[in-house]
């Protein structure tokens, strides 16, 4: 044996050693994995090692997607993919597949995540690799449960859970147990969900998985945060932070700060909360993640509102906004690229030297393509409608507020006709919810949402749930005296339901509070400063006593 030939064995030797170094690390430290593969790949590309360079781009995708560099690690992992295609690895495909499907479940891409966890169950199926299988079902849970069907949901785990006891997977059995626990949690079965995140963090810590124990510690402190136990929710967080710091689980450790951020706030300790808030901020600028950005800018205005400080407040309700639209087209220019993805994959597929063998087999799956497809039709259906909708109160939410009010605004300022836009806010709410549980809180909104919907019935507009116990409608061809109608109907219905708030200073019931505009779009009206007056004149509705309706043009 030459030096030559024994260097590039030894080579080869170590470049699957860093590679299987960076898949210990997975579930431990993502950057100690990172940099390991990152280095594996630099060897297998000087040596001209495909395999080890297909599994390097993997490990480094994976890693990047622990970190938060959501994007960056969908770029990493289709690397991968094109190379495993091109060396029909069909095993690292199981594995590319499904992280592919986490990143996209992650940034709520449902169909596309739905799509890459199909095409993982066949590659699993290929290479009899059962215990992914069991993984992949329990990810699909996780489609359903964000999607709000707890029922399909609750059916994944189960199928996952089967597999993982029967063939002993313990690792995969703790995912599905975990998320059964956050699947209670969302429904509000608190001592279920206590008991079943309890569960997973003790088989986490035996196996020193140390994702799923940070997980389920921050989810446990949650549960005691929603029912006012702040300081056993304290001590959860504080050790689920112990435990990200270890891992350098970066998007982990910028959601805890925020969630005790939340926690803070509700306690009225807002320099404590804002103490936390800039933490998850300092950590969230160097991510991909804009959703996670919002919720933080936020919370921002909403203490620097609490501190009546409103310019600081307006500043990040500006900020939110301008996130939100930058995650729009950060989203739309990936479906883009996935869709370009897709068609070149193909293409280099139709050039292959097996493309006539590869063919015969896609014929012979046809029947299973055809189901795959329903389903996917079936799940596009359901983000469609879900996706634009308020999981509580079943009305539209922020997201479907923003397309809805830009394409009336465009029309109303093409027609001259005057647009009115309402805001209503619950009076002392936070006593309510305190006082009579979340529950009964939750059954407030949910009836104050039917009577926001009755009032524009017939009308060209849209109500919408804007965030806690805050409501937007924006109508069409509606002036001044209208809007004040329609905000008289509504307080008079709510009235007429007679629900009992005793913690309330301004009346034995539960009341609003309504800020109104009513104005003909100018070329430079934008929705966004339109909602800022009607905020405006909001917040007067609030100083002068609430239980009423403030517009606009008044406050000068």
């Amino acid at each position: 044996m030459t030096k030559e030939h024994y260097d590039h064995i030894s080579t080869i030797e170590k470049i699957d050693k860093l590679n299987s170094f960076a898949s210990s690390m997975s579930a431990k430290d993502a950057m100690a994995a990172y940099k390991s593969a990152d280095e594996a790949l630099l060897l297998a590309r000087e040596v001209k090692y495909s395999k080890g360079e297909i599994y390097s781009l993997f490990y480094l995708g994976e890693s990047l997607y622990r970190q938060g560099r959501i994007y960056d690690a969908i770029d990493m992992l289709r690397e991968s993919l094109n190379l495993s295609d091109e060396n029909k690895d069909t095993y690292a495909q199981s594995m590319i597949f499904t992280t592919l499907g986490n990143a996209h479940l992650y940034l709520k891409l449902y169909d596309l995540s739905f799509y890459y966890y199909r095409m993982a169950l066949s590659a699993c199926e290929e290479n009899n690799r059962f215990e992914s299988q069991a993984m992949i079902f329990n990810n699909i849970g996780e489609i359903y449960r964000e999607l709000g069907d707890y029922e399909q949901a609750l059916e994944a785990y189960s199928r996952c859970l089967d597999i993982s006891d029967k063939n002993d997977f313990k690792r995969v059995g703790m995912y599905a147990t975990a998320n059964i626990g956050i699947a209670d949690y969302e429904t509000k079965n608190y001592q279920a969900a206590i008991y079943y995140l309890e569960k997973s963090k003790l088989i986490a810590r035996e196996i020193n998985n140390q994702i799923i124990e940070g997980f389920s510690l921050r989810h446990l402190g949650l549960i005691h945060s929603e029912v006012s136990e702040y300081n056993k929710a304290k001590a959860f967080f504080e050790e689920a932070m112990s435990v990200y710091n270890k891992t350098n689980e970066t998007i982990s450790q910028a959601r805890l700060y925020k969630d005790l951020a939340d926690m803070e706030y509700k306690q009225k300790n807002y320099l404590e909360s804002l103490n936390h808030l800039n933490q998850a901020k300092e950590l969230t600028d160097g991510l991909q993640d804009k959703r996670l950005m919002i919720n933080i800018y936020q919370l921002f205005a909403n203490i620097y509102e609490a501190l009546n400080e409103y310019k600081n407040a307006c500043e990040f309700n500006n900020l939110s906004l301008k996130a939100r639209k930058e995650k729009d087209l950060q989203e739309k220019e990936h479906r883009l690229k996935s869709i370009d993805f897709q068609v070149k994959a193909f293409e280099a597929l139709k050039e292959s030297k097996n493309y006539l063998e590869i063919n015969k087999q896609l014929r012979e799956k046809t029947e299973t393509l055809e189901k795959v497809t329903k389903e996917l039709k079936k799940i596009n259906q359901e983000v469609k409608a879900l996706s634009n909708m308020d999981g509580l109160t079943r009305i539209a939410n922020r997201i479907k507020l923003d397309s809805y009010a830009q394409d009336l605004f465009g029309k109303a300022y093409k027609d001259k006709s005057i647009v009115t836009m309402m805001i209503i806010d619950i009076d002392n709410f936070k006593e309510y919810n305190d006082f009579y549980g979340h529950l009964i809180g939750d059954e407030a909104l949910i009836k104050l949402a039917k009577i926001l919907e009755k009032s524009i019935e017939g009308k060209e507009g849209l109500v919408a749930r804007f965030g806690g116990d805050e409501f937007v409608i924006v109508i069409n061809n509606c002036d001044l005296v209208e809007a004040k109608n329609i905000s008289k109907f509504i307080s008079q219905s709510l009235k007429a339901k007679k629900i009992k708030h005793e913690k309330s200073i301004v009346n034995q019931y539960l009341t609003v509070s309504i800020g109104i505009i009513a104005k003909v779009p100018q070329k430079k009206t934008t929705y966004a400063l339109l909602m800022d007056f009607a905020d405006q004149a909001l917040y007067q509705a609030k100083a002068k006593g609430k239980n009423q309706t403030e517009v606009y043009e008044n406050l000068n």
